[in-house]
């Protein structure tokens, strides 16, 4: 049969699950050790620079076996892999960290996180305590695996509320339990067995992987003239020249936000290109704000190519900066205009204020397929 688009999602997740979890933390300690073996006395801190991501159920260009649902089960389908993965972190570091209160101090941040744990988690809190009397580590870890699987239930639509709602949580517990080992003469064990698992937190997140969404400029520009026309913003956008419909947006985005339209009263195809955007919001919402941070618009052409995108996520309730906006130049003459494009956005004053809230940077894609076709691939390379 023919393979679909989740196949390969399921075929990607496969090097996730078997390969890259366990390969990560590796990389940390061998990249720490080079820099004590060259560096003798001094010491670093690593930060966890590595970030994964992916395609696969996001590049929409030239396959309309990419809808929005097939994007929501790849998302879906990532997390719940890490949250699993977690969960199995979880269930090893437990079997690790047995400190008895009868023979090691521990923090007080620690013992104020399990009051607070208990308070949150009442119905649980009682078989936590009599399991592993005296062991606050373990203790701890077990809360930490009931907010995973709380995160899970998420993930999945159960509407669970108690989870981790994204790395920087996951991440803040375990630095926790690092920082009251190292602090109570166990430095080696935290190095040992809490290092791994904060790298893989720190780098997988509760996402694994960001996947990155990619259409066409045209079918952008296609649903943002649609949209103008039905709401009588615009009812001649599509004939305007290039510097005016980038004014015209400018102005829109200047402005505060209309309305948004019922999908039911769209074309199927400006309608799935809306959903998009809502799709992107719910899913950040719902699983990691780092689930999605890429549109890239391909075959970009203007700088209303970028600003239609731009208006559209916000028509579609994505949150201001939650997403970058990425033009892809693929064509000799366009790849020979790029830097005149860019320019021009960053002159843009409601694309100013995106990138500010983007932290000042800006993602571009440069050729492709498409640059050595039409140019070969000597002058694609070139431009």
């Amino acid at each position: 049969r023919r393979p679909t688009v989740l196949d390969e999602v399921g075929k990607a997740l496969y090097y996730f699950e078997e390969n890259l979890y366990e390969v990560v933390p590796r990389l940390y300690a061998d990249l720490e050790d080079a820099l004590a073996r060259a560096y003798p006395g001094e010491r670093f801190d690593v930060p966890s620079f590595l970030r994964f991501g992916s395609w696969i159920g996001g590049d929409r260009d030239g396959n309309p076996l990419v809808t929005c649902s097939v994007t929501e089960e790849a998302i879906r389908a990532q997390a719940r892999l890490a949250i699993d993965l977690h969960l199995r972190s979880v269930q090893h570091l437990a079997g690790t960290l047995s400190q008895s209160l009868r023979q090691a101090q521990t923090s007080g941040d620690l013992l104020e996180s399990l009051r607070a744990d208990v308070v949150e988690f009442p119905e649980h809190a009682r078989d936590i305590l009599a399991r592993s009397p005296n062991e606050p580590y373990r203790q701890k870890l077990s809360f930490m695996r009931l907010r995973l699987l709380d995160a899970r239930g998420r993930v999945l639509g159960e509407g669970a509320t108690r989870g981790y709602a994204g790395r920087d949580d996951l991440v803040r517990d375990l630095r926790l339990l690092r920082r009251s080992l190292a602090e109570n003469r166990a430095e080696a064990v935290a190095r040992m067995g809490v290092d791994p698992f904060l790298r893989r937190a720190e780098v997988f997140g509760l996402h694994l992987a960001t996947l990155d969404i990619r259409e066409h400029s045209e079918r952008f520009a296609g649903a943002v003239a649609e949209i103008l026309a039905h709401t009588g913003r615009c009812p001649d956008y599509a004939s305007l020249d290039r510097s005016r419909k980038a004014s015209v947006l400018s102005g829109l985005l200047s402005s505060p936000a209309g309305a948004p339209p019922e999908i039911g009263q769209l074309s199927p195809a400006t309608a799935e290109t809306l959903r998009i955007f809502r799709t992107i919001a719910r899913l950040q919402r719902e699983v990691a704000p780092e689930c999605i941070d890429t549109v890239l618009v391909s075959m970009c052409r203007e700088p209303s190519d970028v600003l239609g995108v731009q208006w559209l996520a916000r028509e579609g309730g994505v949150a201001p900066g939650a997403i970058d906006l990425a033009p892809l130049f693929e064509t000799i003459e366009d790849l020979g205009r790029a830097a005149s494009i860019v320019e021009a956005l960053f002159d843009t004053p409601a694309y100013a204020e995106h990138l500010r809230a983007r932290g000042m940077r800006q993602q571009v894609q440069i050729g492709y397929s498409d640059s050595n076709k039409d140019g070969g691939y000597l002058t694609a390379n070139w431009a």
